[in-house]
């Protein structure tokens, strides 16, 4: 998939995620955020009429229900993948956004990044997910201060 999706082969990814959905929970927790990250990179959408929609939404939710077992890098990966599919299921993001934020001091400064640019456009209207959203976005935050002070002069 990464591979297709570097060439920007949106029907190769479609037809790879269409493939593996029903497969997903078999999948390895990082399969499951490449696959993610593949759809996310030739701009995919989740139109849940489509078996690729749907194909989609179900891989990404199983991989945010799997946070708990990704290393940082796979955290960032898959919540900047979620805010580029603009994927704002309430139950993921509930599932997900507890493990970035307590992890938030493992991340790279290009994951603090991309974490926070995945949250920033994965706002939900409302305040749907109220102290854990703000708590996500404030743990990152600080981390990325930190980062950008340990940079020096």
């Amino acid at each position: 998939a990464r591979g297709l999706a570097q060439r920007g082969d949106l029907e190769g990814v479609a037809r790879i995620l269409e493939g593996a959905a029903h497969r997903a929970p078999a999948f390895g927790t990082q399969a499951l955020v490449n696959l993610s990250w593949a759809a996310a990179t030739v701009r995919l959408h989740e139109d849940l009429s489509t078996e690729t929609g749907r194909s989609l939404a179900a891989i990404l939710s199983e991989a945010a229900h799997r946070g708990e077992r990704l290393r940082p890098q796979g955290l960032a990966n898959l919540l900047w993948s979620m805010g580029r599919l603009q994927h704002r299921q309430e139950n993921d993001l509930r599932a997900l956004l507890p493990h970035v934020a307590h992890r938030s001091k493992a991340l790279s400064a290009q994951g603090l990044a991309n974490s926070l640019w995945g949250a920033a456009v994965l706002q939900l209207p409302n305040a749907a997910l109220g102290w854990l959203e703000d708590d996500a976005i404030v743990e990152l935050s600080v981390a990325s201060i930190k980062c950008i002070e340990s940079m020096g002069p």
